[in-house]
Parts: C-alpha cells; sequence; structure tokens
C-alpha cells in the first residue's frame, strides 16, 4: 500500500511562532532622550518637575511591559562628591517628595494617583518612587499589540533641594527596558 503526504508550501520564516508572526514580532522603544531639571535652592528647599515619553511599538499580541532602573549601581543625583538620594517611596507606595531628595511618578500606574501631573505641579506636594538599580521596576504591564504609532507612558521627575547642597549640575542614568509579554 502507498501512502500519500500532502506538505504545506511554506517559507522559512513565515507563518506563527507563539501568537506572533514571525515577521511582525517585534519590540521598539524610544523615549525623549535626556530630562533636564533647573532648579534654583532655597534655604526652606524649592522643587522642580520635568517629563519623559517612553514610546514603546510592539506586534505581540500579549503586550508588553516596561522597566525602569538606575543605569549604575548607585541611584542619587552625583555631582562630584555631593549627592541628592532618591526618594524612600516605592512604585507601589509612593511618598511626598522631601527635601534634597528625587524620585519619578507615573499617573495612574501602581501607587500613583491619577494625576494629572503638569509641569506646573509642586513636586513636593505629589507622591513619588526612588529609582532602584537593575532590575528595578515593571512600571507599566499591557496585554494587548500597540497601535503602529506605539504606546506613550509619560514619566515624570521631581527633585527637591535646599541650599545646603554644593551648586552644579547633578545626573544619573535611567534605564528603560520593554520586553514583550510571553
Amino acid at each position: 500500500m502507498v501512502q500519500s503526504q500532502a506538505f504545506a508550501n511554506s517559507t522559512y520564516g513565515s507563518g506563527n511562532y507563539g501568537d506572533c508572526q514571525y515577521s511582525s514580532c517585534s519590540i521598539t522603544i524610544s523615549n525623549n532622550s535626556s530630562v533636564a531639571l533647573s532648579l534654583t535652592p532655597t534655604s526652606g528647599g524649592s522643587c522642580v518637575i520635568g517629563s519623559d515619553s517612553v514610546i514603546v511599538t510592539t506586534h505581540n499580541t500579549n503586550g508588553y511591559f516596561l522597566t525602569l532602573s538606575s543605569t549604575a549601581s548607585q541611584t542619587s543625583l552625583n555631582n562630584g562628591t555631593s549627592q541628592i538620594p532618591t526618594s524612600s517611596g516605592t512604585f507601589a507606595s509612593p511618598s511626598l517628595l522631601a527635601v534634597n531628595k528625587w524620585g519619578y511618578r507615573i499617573d495612574g500606574q501602581g501607587g500613583f494617583g491619577s494625576g494629572p501631573t503638569t509641569l506646573s505641579t509642586n513636586p513636593s506636594l505629589s507622591t513619588f518612587a526612588g529609582v532602584e538599580v537593575s532590575p528595578g521596576d515593571t512600571v507599566k504591564s499591557t496585554t494587548v499589540a500597540t497601535s503602529n504609532s506605539g504606546d506613550t507612558t509619560p514619566i515624570w521627575y521631581g527633585v527637591c533641594a535646599d541650599s545646603s547642597n554644593k551648586n552644579g549640575s547633578y545626573s544619573v542614568g535611567i534605564t528603560y527596558t520593554a520586553t514583550a509579554n510571553p
């Protein structure tokens, strides 16, 4: 007896792999590059707030998750030997931003209120989380593919400082990581 089998005509790299098409299961991430906060400290402390926008694009039908972390093993804003530590608040339980502290917030995510946070919002009256070292905080998770223009997440940064800090530029590196949900 002779048996015949029919094979589907297919091209390598086409068809489905899990929930994605081979050619479309990608993820991209971009942001505004850097956030510059200009602050003139006073003896009682002054605060400033600024924002970044992270845009994630994926056709993964299970969506993605976004993490935020410090790029180094430290989380303080640094100016040589002078430092401004990160807030003691967490993503799940943010706290009011104290003098000589800095942090981030994402409206409507984690333990943050719905906002809206704006450039004119007083950071000392808003809740912020401290930045953690890698792997950091998962700050957003979705369960569907994004549109072709991507999914934008505004991330707000605030700092409060008094005149006990050394004048000059303070900086810290932040890493955003977008990962496709399995």
